[in-house]
């Protein structure tokens, strides 16, 4: 015989058939539910606007690319205190102008703005001005370059001049470079492909020592990468709420009632 699922009944006995069915789930079902509707959701990953493909740089359009969430990864030194390691994440707002092929293949670029957060810190880039030009003391401006022996790849590059700040620097108080941290990385579109890391080179620029809001020198930055993370797709978050639901299920004070005793 053919067994009919809950689903598959109608009228007032199909309803309470279902609220039956879903009352009497493991403990666990919540959880698991939700994790496994999360994983199958996956992440959104922005859909490229130039490249693949040879030369994308030259045609590519102005605009500008958000990212909702990046992570930042730095080992920061204090003279006298000692080195830590600091994990950030935040958005992350670039400008790009059109691509041009004078005199090479190259992208004018800017990070607008960039607030990374972790560890009672935040650390903050760009002048705020989606222009390409100077216009503040954080002005971080780069470029997108074709490569000369392979034009289905690009040499990126961002100058970044930020500030630290936050309550665990105490009387040190902000702390900012006044050498750029030349962030690089190798692109093959742009918007860039999730888990894409730009990294901190300071064989070309030197050390990127820290000051103090007197300008004084109290530390370096010793490493940094900044990685560009997938966002969460609709299906993910719902997921995530259902993760939410589950743990506080039963719980004394809530509304979400436990599951009746007769299950």
């Amino acid at each position: 015989m053919r067994h009919l699922m809950p689903q598959q009944r109608s009228g007032r006995a199909g309803r309470a058939s279902r609220a039956g069915w879903f009352a009497c789930r493991p403990r666990g079902w919540g959880l698991a539910a939700g994790l496994l509707w999360a994983l199958l959701a996956g992440p959104v990953q922005a859909a490229p606007v130039c490249g693949p493909g040879p030369h994308w740089v030259d045609a590519c359009p102005a605009g500008i690319d958000f990212f909702p969430l990046t992570q930042g990864s730095h080992t920061i030194e204090i003279f006298g205190f000692g080195s830590f390691n600091l994990f950030t994440t935040g958005p992350t707002t670039i400008w790009r102008g059109a691509g041009t092929t004078v005199p090479d293949h190259h992208i004018d670029t800017e990070m607008v703005a960039l607030q990374l957060v972790g560890g009672g810190l935040t650390l903050t880039a760009g002048d705020g001005v989606a222009d390409g030009l100077c216009s503040g003391p954080l002005c971080s401006l780069g470029r997108i370059t074709e490569q000369g022996g392979n034009p289905l790849l690009a040499d990126s590059f961002f100058d970044i001049f930020f500030e630290i700040q936050g309550a665990p620097l105490g009387a040190l108080g902000p702390l900012h470079n006044n050498v750029a941290c030349h962030m690089e990385a190798v692109l093959d579109r742009v918007p860039p492909a999730a888990q894409t890391t730009y990294v901190c080179n300071q064989t070309a620029t030197g050390p990127v020592m820290l000051f103090d809001a007197n300008n004084q020198l109290v530390g370096r930055l010793t490493a940094t990468s900044h990685t560009i993370l997938p966002e969460p797709g609709g299906l993910a978050l719902t997921g995530l709420a259902l993760l939410v639901l589950a743990g506080l299920r039963g719980r004394p004070g809530l509304l979400i009632s436990r599951r009746p005793s007769a299950c």
